[in-house]
């Protein structure tokens, strides 16, 4: 839900031709690919580390643009990957030093057309600095997507009709299941799919 809340609300406005996600590669960040696919996103370009997790991500029809760590760097990559074309929305798992370079990205491509920031996690960091000159060259939006970020009847309603996405088969939740006596094994799983601990 954290990013098919706002794919959707940006979705009654007019599907976006492009969506920036910066951490596909987390099961949250995963989920926005194939959300932004399922509502008819053009162009998904997915910003994150790892290699093999970045292979898997583009196996879901995403571009990918590898993080380096370096500020300046990491943003010229962005920057080229979006060819010179601001994305609609931007949905951020990442925040800190990754956010900040995807502003430096954005600020560096000409034109005033409207973006909409989403910042939804922060595994990079609790602070990231917005450039003022950002925010005064271009129609620039910035929120969060979290649940005191929408009206609860929304998420009712956009629930519902993602219970039903998912029951369609138009998403794909990777899981391994551990029962319950397997809780350490479950626990030490370390990144990859989701953990899921199965009673009886």
């Amino acid at each position: 839900m954290s990013s098919w809340m706002p794919l959707t609300a940006h979705v009654d406005e007019r599907v976006p031709g492009t969506v920036l996600i910066l951490g596909p590669t987390g099961a949250a960040g995963g989920l926005a690919v194939q959300n932004a696919c399922a509502l008819g996103v053009q162009r998904i370009i997915g910003v994150g580390r790892g290699a093999a997790d970045l292979a898997r991500v583009a196996g879901m029809g995403a571009e990918t643009v590898e993080l380096t760590g370096g500020k300046a760097q990491d943003a010229k990559a962005i920057a080229a990957a979006l060819d010179g074309r601001s994305p609609e929305l931007v949905l951020d798992y990442l925040w800190g030093t990754p956010a900040e370079s995807a502003f430096e990205a954005l600020h560096s491509i000409p034109g005033a057309a409207p973006t909409s920031y989403v910042e939804i996690g922060s595994v990079a960091g609790e602070d990231a600095a917005v450039p003022a000159s950002l925010l005064r060259s271009r129609p620039f939006r910035l929120s969060g997507s979290g649940i005191g970020s929408f009206p609860m009847d929304r998420y009712l309603v956009q629930g519902m009709a993602y219970l039903q996405v998912l029951a369609d088969g138009k998403i794909t939740v990777d899981a391994t299941t551990y029962p319950l006596e397997q809780c350490t094994d479950a626990w030490n799983a370390g990144p990859g799919p989701r953990a899921v601990l199965t009673a009886g």
